[in-house]
């Protein structure tokens, strides 16, 4: 349904206006960063910047969640069509090999001398 609406908006061709502003994360940073430049934190750099790179890093997490469960999927699913695809080759009937041996004149029916 979102999709459908996604493309509903782009069709219309009316402009799509992306909101961006101060969030409280990069406020909690910049407070953290002169903080630490006047003196009043000893943190590492690694944490006071922490309010920066943690939703980055927590993004990138998911997204790699994310790209693991889709190839999973996928590799599944090829199995599958693999599995499916031998099982087909198998119930084939397969060509009974008859051995005609010529009679000759001294044998019966089953090939014993008469």
């Amino acid at each position: 349904m979102a999709l459908e609406e996604f493309n509903n908006l782009l069709e219309s061709k009316k402009p799509i206006t992306v909101y961006r502003g101060v969030t409280p994360l990069s406020l909690l940073g910049v407070a953290f960063v002169v903080l630490k430049l006047l003196g009043y934190i000893t943190w590492s750099w690694w944490w006071v910047l922490a309010p920066f790179w943690i939703p980055i890093g927590i993004a990138l997490l998911l997204l790699g969640i994310c790209l693991v469960i889709l190839l999973s999927i996928s590799f599944i699913e090829a199995k599958k069509a693999t599995k499916k695809i031998v099982v087909e080759e198998k119930k084939e009937p397969a060509k009974k090999k008859t051995s005609k041996k010529k009679k000759t004149d001294g044998e019966n029916a089953k090939g014993k001398n008469v």
